[in-house]
């Protein structure tokens, strides 16, 4: 399996862990929809974001975890990083909007993503803090880049 391959279903199998949702046996239609959609959202700002930690990060500095997220909100607005870490995820993903898309991805990616996408999005109500675990995208995009 691919670096982004081994990511999605990672990605997929915590956030059913997150939800409490069954991802054998009988399994919830909408749930699963729903799943496979906040998936998405975690994939592409994990490969946005390891994107940004590639052309900002060092090995000194690598931009680890949520730090990633937060210097590219402080990049982009300039608001005080205290303000920055009290956000919630998804007020970060929030703001960021205008840049989670297909197109900032790198075209593997957007290959890899094109069969994943689903016709009906159906999403959750809430985007809980715990869905996104940063050290998941860290360890499947450095195989990837190989």
């Amino acid at each position: 399996m691919s670096g982004y391959s081994n990511l999605w279903y990672s990605i997929k199998n915590h956030i059913n862990e997150v939800r409490g949702i069954k991802n054998v046996g009988y399994a919830d239609a909408n749930d699963s929809l729903k799943v496979d959609n906040r998936t998405m959202q975690i994939f592409i700002l994990d490969v946005f974001l390891h994107e940004h930690r590639k052309k900002y990060g060092s090995g000194v500095f690598p931009l680890q975890g949520k730090n990633a997220l937060h210097h590219k909100i402080l990049m982009k607005y300039k608001w005080p990083l205290s303000v920055i870490r009290e956000m919630s995820l998804n007020d970060s993903l929030f703001v960021l909007q205008d840049e989670l898309i297909l197109a900032n991805l790198p075209e593997d990616a957007q290959r890899y993503l094109s069969h994943q996408e689903g016709t009906v999005q159906i999403a959750f109500d809430d985007l809980q803090e715990h869905e996104w675990k940063p050290t998941i995208a860290e360890i499947f995009l450095q195989v990837q880049e190989r």
